[in-house]
């Protein structure tokens, strides 16, 4: 299997250093390159004005950037369903990552509308609670050996 079907794959287990690494640190680099591209659009949007030339490279730039957005999202959410596997639990319980989002969205469900209508410096701030709620996947060891999900990360 190649590494990015790999990690993208809900099947398997992973290490907290792999999880760390791979499914927290990366989502908070494209984080951090989503901010910098929703800045990027803004300031061709001033520059440009109303030009047709700035209106397609913001588009595309947002485009872009919601893409990575969801990247990195769904990375945060696959890392915690295999962390949970590592645990010797289902991968249900990797989906409470997403608990502090929606929390979020239920306090204000207005702020859904920036996240839906491509506005990166939102969407970063909600990716920022999903990295929050898998947190809690860092701190158990994962069981020694194997076990249903698949073979120790750490044996491998």
């Amino acid at each position: 299997m190649s590494s990015i079907r790999k990690k993208f794959s809900l099947k398997g287990r992973v290490s907290r250093k792999e999880y760390l690494i791979e499914y927290l640190l990366k989502p908070i680099f494209l984080i951090v390159a989503i901010m910098f591209i929703g800045l990027l659009a803004i300031g061709f949007l001033n520059e440009f004005g109303n030009k047709v030339v700035g209106d397609i490279l913001t588009f595309f730039i947002l485009i872009t950037s919601t893409i990575l957005l969801y990247v990195s999202i769904a990375l945060i959410i696959i890392g915690a369903v295999k962390r949970s596997h590592d645990i010797d639990f289902s991968g249900r319980w990797g989906l409470l990552t997403s608990v502090p989002f929606l929390v979020a969205v239920y306090i204000q469900p207005e702020l859904l509308k920036l996240i839906l209508f491509f506005n990166p410096l939102f969407t970063s701030f909600f990716t920022i609670l999903f990295l929050i709620g898998s947190i809690p996947a860092l701190l158990p060891k994962g069981k020694v050996g194997s076990n249903q999900y698949g073979k120790d990360p750490l044996e491998q």
